[in-house]
């Protein structure tokens, strides 16, 4: 069975957090993190996909990673994606993870690197 947690964007300090707890009130969502307990408003939650990237490191909604797609005859050609859940579930196919150097590597995310986004 897979873990399920979340990790949010907290973008007034403009860091990432794991979620330690969430609540709805006053019509808006928090969270809390480990380090201090305060709550967060409204932060973009990224959830944990189950999936570990080739360093070992998990990957979340949000995070952008390098990996190397399957072009049939052509062969394989490394690209970036933007990891996110679809309606099959988590857009990192399968076969991807059959052989340890074709894992993907994590090499940003959507909000501490926005940059990376035009590679995807």
């Amino acid at each position: 069975m897979k873990e399920i947690k979340f990790r949010a964007w907290d973008e007034k300090h403009k860091h990432l957090f794991q979620v330690q707890e969430m609540g709805y009130s006053e019509g808006k969502l928090w969270t809390t993190n480990r380090r201090n307990g305060y709550k967060h408003w409204n932060c973009p939650l990224m959830q944990y996909v189950g999936l570990h990237d080739k360093n070992g490191k998990e990957i979340y909604e949000g995070d952008i990673v390098k990996c190397l797609e399957n072009h049939g005859p052509v062969g394989d050609i490394e690209t970036a994606i933007i990891v996110s859940f679809n309606s099959f579930g988590v857009n990192l196919q399968e076969w991807i993870f059959n052989d340890k150097s074709t894992y993907p590597e994590i090499i940003g995310n959507i909000y501490e690197n926005p940059n990376l986004i035009n590679s995807c």
